[in-house]
Protein backbone atom coordinates (compact mmCIF):
# COMPACT_ATOMS: atom_id res chain seq x y z
CA UNK A 1 0.00 0.00 0.00
CA UNK A 2 1.34 3.57 -1.04
CA UNK A 3 0.46 6.59 0.04
CA UNK A 4 0.92 10.19 -1.38
CA UNK A 5 1.85 12.12 2.15
CA UNK A 6 5.70 12.98 1.60
CA UNK A 7 6.18 11.56 5.29
CA UNK A 8 5.72 7.99 3.88
CA UNK A 9 7.83 8.99 1.15
CA UNK A 10 10.97 10.13 3.61
CA UNK A 11 9.94 7.16 5.63
CA UNK A 12 10.41 4.54 3.22
CA UNK A 13 13.19 5.95 1.45
CA UNK A 14 15.05 6.33 5.37
CA UNK A 15 14.14 2.58 5.68
CA UNK A 16 16.27 1.68 1.73
CA UNK A 17 19.08 3.73 2.49
CA UNK A 18 19.19 2.76 6.75
CA UNK A 19 18.58 -0.89 6.48
CA UNK A 20 19.35 -1.13 10.37
CA UNK A 21 17.07 1.72 10.86
CA UNK A 22 14.48 -0.73 10.86
CA UNK A 23 15.63 -3.43 12.88
CA UNK A 24 16.19 -0.79 16.03
CA UNK A 25 12.45 0.31 15.00
CA UNK A 26 11.46 -3.20 15.58
CA UNK A 27 13.67 -3.82 18.74
CA UNK A 28 12.40 -0.71 20.29
CA UNK A 29 8.89 -1.46 19.25
CA UNK A 30 9.36 -5.05 20.67
CA UNK A 31 11.00 -3.57 23.80
CA UNK A 32 7.43 -1.83 24.21
CA UNK A 33 5.52 -4.64 23.77
CA UNK A 34 7.60 -6.80 26.18
CA UNK A 35 7.29 -3.97 28.80
CA UNK A 36 3.71 -3.44 28.76
CA UNK A 37 1.70 -6.67 27.63
CA UNK A 38 4.28 -9.34 28.74
CA UNK A 39 4.22 -10.82 32.29
CA UNK A 40 6.77 -8.99 34.07
CA UNK A 41 7.35 -12.08 36.58
CA UNK A 42 10.06 -13.67 34.49
CA UNK A 43 14.21 -13.33 35.06
CA UNK A 44 15.57 -10.43 33.62
CA UNK A 45 18.08 -10.13 30.96
CA UNK A 46 20.26 -7.40 29.79
CA UNK A 47 21.45 -7.65 26.15
CA UNK A 48 24.62 -5.69 25.19
CA UNK A 49 25.89 -6.71 21.30
CA UNK A 50 27.81 -4.10 19.04
CA UNK A 51 26.11 -6.33 16.12
CA UNK A 52 22.47 -5.66 15.23
CA UNK A 53 21.65 -8.60 13.55
CA UNK A 54 22.82 -10.98 16.57
CA UNK A 55 21.15 -8.53 19.26
CA UNK A 56 18.46 -8.57 16.98
CA UNK A 57 18.65 -12.38 16.32
CA UNK A 58 18.88 -13.36 20.34
CA UNK A 59 16.45 -10.89 21.23
CA UNK A 60 13.24 -11.71 18.79
CA UNK A 61 14.01 -15.68 20.13
CA UNK A 62 13.86 -14.35 23.79
CA UNK A 63 10.90 -12.44 23.65
CA UNK A 64 8.02 -15.00 23.55
CA UNK A 65 8.94 -16.52 26.42
CA UNK A 66 8.46 -15.52 29.88
CA UNK A 67 12.14 -12.57 30.70
CA UNK A 68 11.82 -9.44 31.17
CA UNK A 69 14.26 -8.29 28.28
CA UNK A 70 16.49 -4.95 28.26
CA UNK A 71 19.30 -4.39 25.22
CA UNK A 72 21.80 -1.73 23.72
CA UNK A 73 24.45 -1.46 21.35
CA UNK A 74 26.36 0.61 23.47
CA UNK A 75 28.62 -0.66 25.82
CA UNK A 76 28.78 3.01 27.41
CA UNK A 77 25.52 2.44 28.70
CA UNK A 78 26.02 -0.83 30.86
CA UNK A 79 26.68 0.86 34.18
CA UNK A 80 23.63 2.80 34.01
CA UNK A 81 21.57 -0.24 32.88
CA UNK A 82 23.06 -2.48 35.64
CA UNK A 83 22.19 -0.51 38.15
CA UNK A 84 18.76 0.42 36.52
CA UNK A 85 17.61 -2.81 35.52
CA UNK A 86 19.49 -5.52 37.69
CA UNK A 87 19.35 -8.49 35.73
CA UNK A 88 19.59 -12.02 36.20
CA UNK A 89 21.75 -12.40 33.12
CA UNK A 90 23.96 -10.54 31.38
CA UNK A 91 24.54 -11.61 27.42
CA UNK A 92 27.74 -9.23 26.37
CA UNK A 93 29.66 -9.42 23.21
CA UNK A 94 33.54 -10.55 23.52
CA UNK A 95 33.95 -7.51 21.48
CA UNK A 96 33.11 -5.21 24.46
CA UNK A 97 34.32 -6.97 27.49
CA UNK A 98 37.23 -5.51 27.72
CA UNK A 99 39.44 -4.78 31.19
CA UNK A 100 37.34 -1.57 32.21
CA UNK A 101 34.37 -3.06 31.92
CA UNK A 102 35.20 -6.07 33.62
CA UNK A 103 35.58 -4.43 36.98
CA UNK A 104 31.46 -3.21 36.19
CA UNK A 105 31.34 -6.79 35.35
CA UNK A 106 32.73 -8.25 38.34
CA UNK A 107 30.91 -5.37 40.76
CA UNK A 108 27.09 -6.48 39.10
CA UNK A 109 27.92 -10.61 39.69
CA UNK A 110 28.99 -9.67 43.29
CA UNK A 111 26.44 -6.98 44.60
CA UNK A 112 23.52 -8.32 42.08
CA UNK A 113 24.48 -12.07 41.73
CA UNK A 114 24.06 -11.37 37.78
CA UNK A 115 25.01 -14.53 35.69
CA UNK A 116 27.50 -13.40 32.60
CA UNK A 117 27.65 -14.91 29.22
CA UNK A 118 30.25 -13.43 26.96
CA UNK A 119 28.91 -13.68 23.18
CA UNK A 120 31.61 -13.92 20.12
CA UNK A 121 34.25 -15.49 18.67
CA UNK A 122 36.03 -16.52 21.30
CA UNK A 123 39.31 -18.45 21.10
CA UNK A 124 40.61 -21.09 23.63
CA UNK A 125 43.30 -18.74 24.44
CA UNK A 126 41.23 -16.43 25.47
CA UNK A 127 38.51 -18.54 27.48
CA UNK A 128 41.14 -19.03 30.29
CA UNK A 129 41.51 -15.19 30.38
CA UNK A 130 37.59 -14.31 30.85
CA UNK A 131 37.45 -17.64 33.20
CA UNK A 132 39.52 -15.47 35.66
CA UNK A 133 37.12 -13.06 35.77
CA UNK A 134 33.54 -14.82 37.27
CA UNK A 135 32.15 -15.50 33.80
CA UNK A 136 29.40 -18.15 33.79
CA UNK A 137 29.56 -19.30 30.56
CA UNK A 138 30.37 -18.63 26.84
CA UNK A 139 27.99 -18.29 23.45
CA UNK A 140 30.99 -19.40 20.87
CA UNK A 141 29.68 -17.11 17.16
CA UNK A 142 28.00 -18.85 15.34
CA UNK A 143 25.92 -20.39 17.40
CA UNK A 144 22.28 -21.18 17.11
CA UNK A 145 18.79 -21.06 18.61
CA UNK A 146 19.10 -24.32 20.86
CA UNK A 147 22.77 -23.27 22.12
CA UNK A 148 21.41 -19.92 22.87
CA UNK A 149 18.42 -21.36 25.14
CA UNK A 150 20.22 -24.26 26.76
CA UNK A 151 22.72 -21.56 28.33
CA UNK A 152 20.35 -19.68 29.49
CA UNK A 153 18.19 -22.34 30.91
CA UNK A 154 21.21 -23.59 32.67
CA UNK A 155 22.11 -20.33 34.59
CA UNK A 156 18.50 -19.48 35.04
CA UNK A 157 16.38 -22.56 36.21
CA UNK A 158 12.69 -22.03 36.36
Amino acid sequence: MQCGCPQYKKSVELLRTKPNLLAVGLIIIAIFINRLYMQQTGKKILIIEDDIEVLTLIYTRLLPMDFMLEATLEVSEMKARLERFQPDLLLISSNLAHEGEMQILSKAHQQMDTQIIIIGKIDEVAIPLYSQHFIADFLIKPFDDAQLLIKINNLLPA
